[in-house]
Protein backbone atom coordinates (compact mmCIF):
# COMPACT_ATOMS: atom_id res chain seq x y z
CA UNK A 1 0.00 0.00 0.00
CA UNK A 2 0.90 3.65 0.01
CA UNK A 3 2.74 3.65 3.36
CA UNK A 4 5.13 1.00 2.00
CA UNK A 5 5.51 2.93 -1.25
CA UNK A 6 6.46 6.02 0.77
CA UNK A 7 8.93 3.95 2.79
CA UNK A 8 10.68 2.63 -0.31
CA UNK A 9 10.65 6.05 -1.99
CA UNK A 10 12.34 7.41 1.13
CA UNK A 11 14.92 4.59 0.93
CA UNK A 12 15.54 5.70 -2.67
CA UNK A 13 16.33 9.16 -1.30
CA UNK A 14 13.19 10.85 -2.66
CA UNK A 15 11.96 13.71 -0.47
CA UNK A 16 8.68 13.03 1.30
CA UNK A 17 7.03 15.98 -0.45
CA UNK A 18 7.93 14.56 -3.89
CA UNK A 19 6.82 11.06 -2.89
CA UNK A 20 3.51 12.39 -1.59
CA UNK A 21 2.96 14.32 -4.81
CA UNK A 22 3.69 11.26 -6.93
CA UNK A 23 1.29 9.11 -4.91
CA UNK A 24 -1.38 11.81 -5.10
CA UNK A 25 -1.12 11.94 -8.89
CA UNK A 26 -1.22 8.14 -9.15
CA UNK A 27 -4.24 7.97 -6.83
CA UNK A 28 -6.15 10.62 -8.76
CA UNK A 29 -5.46 8.96 -12.11
CA UNK A 30 -6.28 5.52 -10.70
CA UNK A 31 -9.67 6.74 -9.51
CA UNK A 32 -10.26 8.68 -12.76
CA UNK A 33 -9.72 5.52 -14.79
CA UNK A 34 -12.41 3.75 -12.78
CA UNK A 35 -14.77 6.74 -13.09
CA UNK A 36 -14.29 6.94 -16.87
CA UNK A 37 -14.78 3.17 -17.28
CA UNK A 38 -17.84 3.09 -15.04
CA UNK A 39 -19.49 6.14 -16.57
CA UNK A 40 -18.80 4.90 -20.10
CA UNK A 41 -20.43 1.54 -19.39
CA UNK A 42 -23.39 3.04 -17.52
CA UNK A 43 -24.00 5.73 -20.16
CA UNK A 44 -23.48 3.59 -23.28
CA UNK A 45 -25.15 0.58 -21.62
CA UNK A 46 -23.95 -2.17 -23.99
CA UNK A 47 -26.75 -4.77 -23.82
CA UNK A 48 -24.49 -7.79 -23.34
CA UNK A 49 -22.59 -6.07 -20.51
CA UNK A 50 -25.77 -4.79 -18.86
CA UNK A 51 -27.23 -8.31 -18.98
CA UNK A 52 -24.49 -9.48 -16.63
CA UNK A 53 -24.39 -6.29 -14.54
CA UNK A 54 -28.12 -6.16 -13.77
CA UNK A 55 -27.81 -8.16 -10.53
CA UNK A 56 -25.19 -5.74 -9.17
CA UNK A 57 -26.23 -2.39 -10.66
CA UNK A 58 -26.74 -0.89 -7.19
CA UNK A 59 -23.09 -1.58 -6.35
CA UNK A 60 -21.94 -0.15 -9.69
CA UNK A 61 -23.83 3.11 -9.13
CA UNK A 62 -22.62 3.32 -5.54
CA UNK A 63 -19.04 2.74 -6.68
CA UNK A 64 -19.33 5.45 -9.35
CA UNK A 65 -20.78 7.95 -6.86
CA UNK A 66 -18.09 7.25 -4.26
CA UNK A 67 -15.28 7.39 -6.84
CA UNK A 68 -16.59 10.66 -8.30
CA UNK A 69 -16.75 12.16 -4.81
CA UNK A 70 -13.21 10.97 -4.07
CA UNK A 71 -11.81 12.36 -7.34
CA UNK A 72 -13.71 15.62 -6.84
CA UNK A 73 -12.35 16.06 -3.31
CA UNK A 74 -8.78 15.24 -4.36
CA UNK A 75 -8.96 17.61 -7.34
CA UNK A 76 -10.49 20.30 -5.11
CA UNK A 77 -7.58 19.79 -2.72
CA UNK A 78 -5.15 20.15 -5.62
CA UNK A 79 -6.68 23.05 -7.51
CA UNK A 80 -8.43 24.95 -4.70
CA UNK A 81 -6.21 24.51 -1.67
CA UNK A 82 -7.40 27.82 -0.16
CA UNK A 83 -11.03 26.71 -0.28
CA UNK A 84 -10.16 23.34 1.17
CA UNK A 85 -7.87 24.96 3.73
CA UNK A 86 -10.81 26.89 5.13
CA UNK A 87 -12.74 23.63 5.39
CA UNK A 88 -9.91 21.71 7.03
CA UNK A 89 -7.92 24.28 9.00
CA UNK A 90 -6.14 21.68 11.08
CA UNK A 91 -4.32 20.20 8.10
CA UNK A 92 -1.89 23.06 7.34
CA UNK A 93 1.04 20.83 6.38
CA UNK A 94 -1.02 18.70 4.03
CA UNK A 95 -2.50 21.76 2.32
CA UNK A 96 0.99 22.92 1.34
CA UNK A 97 1.65 19.59 -0.33
CA UNK A 98 -1.62 19.88 -2.24
CA UNK A 99 -0.59 23.37 -3.37
CA UNK A 100 2.61 21.84 -4.70
CA UNK A 101 0.52 19.20 -6.47
CA UNK A 102 -1.60 21.91 -8.10
CA UNK A 103 1.52 23.64 -9.39
CA UNK A 104 2.82 20.34 -10.72
CA UNK A 105 -0.48 19.49 -12.43
CA UNK A 106 -0.60 22.90 -14.08
CA UNK A 107 3.00 22.89 -15.29
CA UNK A 108 3.35 19.21 -16.25
CA UNK A 109 0.11 18.40 -18.10
CA UNK A 110 1.86 15.97 -20.48
CA UNK A 111 3.27 13.95 -17.58
CA UNK A 112 -0.13 13.79 -15.91
CA UNK A 113 -1.68 12.66 -19.22
CA UNK A 114 1.05 10.03 -19.61
CA UNK A 115 0.36 8.75 -16.09
CA UNK A 116 -3.34 8.54 -16.94
CA UNK A 117 -2.63 6.54 -20.12
CA UNK A 118 -0.23 4.23 -18.27
CA UNK A 119 -2.81 3.74 -15.53
CA UNK A 120 -5.47 2.82 -18.12
CA UNK A 121 -3.01 0.27 -19.53
CA UNK A 122 -2.13 -1.10 -16.07
CA UNK A 123 -5.76 -1.47 -15.05
CA UNK A 124 -6.59 -3.12 -18.39
CA UNK A 125 -3.77 -5.62 -17.87
CA UNK A 126 -5.03 -6.36 -14.38
CA UNK A 127 -8.53 -6.97 -15.73
CA UNK A 128 -7.03 -9.33 -18.34
CA UNK A 129 -6.02 -11.67 -15.50
CA UNK A 130 -9.70 -12.64 -15.26
CA UNK A 131 -9.68 -13.50 -18.97
CA UNK A 132 -6.62 -15.69 -18.45
CA UNK A 133 -8.22 -17.42 -15.45
CA UNK A 134 -11.45 -18.08 -17.35
CA UNK A 135 -9.69 -19.32 -20.46
CA UNK A 136 -7.35 -21.55 -18.45
CA UNK A 137 -10.42 -23.24 -16.96
CA UNK A 138 -11.87 -23.81 -20.41
CA UNK A 139 -14.47 -21.04 -20.30
CA UNK A 140 -14.96 -19.87 -23.86
CA UNK A 141 -18.15 -17.87 -23.34
CA UNK A 142 -17.78 -14.12 -23.49
CA UNK A 143 -15.35 -12.09 -25.51
CA UNK A 144 -12.13 -10.72 -24.05
CA UNK A 145 -13.67 -7.25 -24.12
CA UNK A 146 -16.79 -8.39 -22.26
CA UNK A 147 -14.79 -10.12 -19.52
CA UNK A 148 -12.47 -7.10 -19.13
CA UNK A 149 -15.45 -4.72 -18.88
CA UNK A 150 -17.23 -6.91 -16.35
CA UNK A 151 -14.11 -7.24 -14.19
CA UNK A 152 -13.57 -3.49 -14.52
CA UNK A 153 -17.10 -2.82 -13.31
CA UNK A 154 -16.48 -5.02 -10.27
CA UNK A 155 -13.49 -2.79 -9.49
CA UNK A 156 -15.63 0.31 -10.01
CA UNK A 157 -18.25 -1.08 -7.64
CA UNK A 158 -15.94 -2.05 -4.78
CA UNK A 159 -12.96 0.31 -5.03
CA UNK A 160 -14.31 2.91 -2.60
CA UNK A 161 -16.08 0.58 -0.19
CA UNK A 162 -14.54 0.68 3.28
CA UNK A 163 -13.25 -2.88 3.25
CA UNK A 164 -9.58 -3.80 2.90
CA UNK A 165 -9.22 -4.42 -0.82
CA UNK A 166 -12.97 -4.90 -1.14
CA UNK A 167 -12.51 -8.45 0.14
CA UNK A 168 -15.70 -10.44 0.24
CA UNK A 169 -17.80 -8.03 -1.78
CA UNK A 170 -15.46 -8.44 -4.78
CA UNK A 171 -15.85 -12.19 -4.67
CA UNK A 172 -19.62 -11.98 -4.18
CA UNK A 173 -20.03 -9.62 -7.14
CA UNK A 174 -17.72 -11.77 -9.25
CA UNK A 175 -19.86 -14.83 -8.55
CA UNK A 176 -23.08 -12.93 -9.31
CA UNK A 177 -21.75 -11.71 -12.65
CA UNK A 178 -19.59 -14.58 -13.83
CA UNK A 179 -21.68 -17.60 -12.80
CA UNK A 180 -24.01 -17.18 -15.81
CA UNK A 181 -20.98 -16.62 -18.05
CA UNK A 182 -18.70 -19.37 -16.70
CA UNK A 183 -21.22 -21.84 -15.43
CA UNK A 184 -21.80 -22.64 -11.78
CA UNK A 185 -18.88 -25.03 -11.36
CA UNK A 186 -16.23 -22.83 -12.96
CA UNK A 187 -17.11 -19.37 -11.59
CA UNK A 188 -15.81 -20.13 -8.10
CA UNK A 189 -12.39 -21.43 -9.18
CA UNK A 190 -12.05 -18.52 -11.67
Amino acid sequence: GQPMQLYFMKKDKLPLSVSTLILLIVTITYKMVLVVLGLAVLVIRPPVVMHYLNPILFWCYLGIILNVICVWVMLALVFHPDWMHRMVAAMDGAMEKYSQAAAFFKSHKIIVLQVLVITFFQRGCLFLVTVAACRSLGVTAGSIGLIVLLQGMISVAVDMLPFPGGVGISEALFLRIFTPLCGGTLALPA
